[in-house]
């Protein structure tokens, strides 16, 4: 069973602003990047691995392959 949410798919090189992310983000296919303002970590994700950002928390995410991810409260 999936967790319900938003699916996105994103073409390579292709960007989404979460300016107040406040959700589960799960990369479905592909590969993305992920940055976090304030953070000096960036992130790789692959299919099954996830990334959970907080209330206020601005994510930029770039699809660094063709790639879909799911958003989750």
């Amino acid at each position: 069973m999936h967790a319900p949410g938003v699916e996105r798919v994103l073409a390579r090189s292709q960007l989404l602003a979460l300016p107040d992310a406040n959700a589960k983000l799960v990369c479905l296919e592909g590969r993305l990047w992920l940055t976090r303002d304030g953070d000096g970590e960036d992130y790789i994700l692959g299919p099954g691995q996830r990334f959970v950002a907080r209330h206020g928390d601005r994510v930029v995410v770039q699809a660094l392959q063709p790639s879909r991810l799911r958003l989750s409260a």
